[in-house]
């Protein structure tokens, strides 16, 4: 089913410490992220366990799955939106808000066939040793 968040100013985090362990997966799914009051966030921090994992992951979208980011912000500091390797019938629609990544891509384009990432407003952001993929 569509589903859509809301932030309404609110600010969600996640900590965790795995490598590619996604804060949100859509496999087969619809997702619409707003902030209809501002200053709303979606914030995937790394998290400092004795081991040393540090990895903060976004979003990552599976075969026949969408993502539309209206407003708010997406922050990590691993991949920020990742499409995966193996998958196909994806789409990418960013019409407003920030998608940063501190330390990886803000937006990770990957996939088989008929992946599709559309902007029209809003602001991809990556910082020191990071990149755009």
């Amino acid at each position: 089913k569509p589903v859509t968040l809301d932030l309404k100013g609110h600010t969600v985090t996640k900590t965790y410490g795995a490598s590619n362990h996604y804060f949100i997966v859509v496999n087969g799914g619809a997702l619409t992220v707003k902030d209809t009051t501002g200053g709303g966030a979606l914030i995937a921090s790394p998290s400092n366990d004795t081991a040393g994992t540090k990895y903060g992951y976004g979003i990552q979208l599976r075969s026949n799955s969408s993502l539309v980011v209206e407003s708010g912000l997406i922050q990590t500091s691993e991949v920020a939106v990742d499409i995966y390797t193996i998958v196909s019938n994806v789409r990418v629609e960013i019409n407003g808000g920030t998608i940063h990544s501190t330390g990886d891509s803000a937006l990770t384009l990957r996939g088989d066939a008929n992946v599709e990432a559309k902007m029209t407003a809003g602001t991809l952001k990556t910082t020191s040793n990071s990149r755009f993929m």
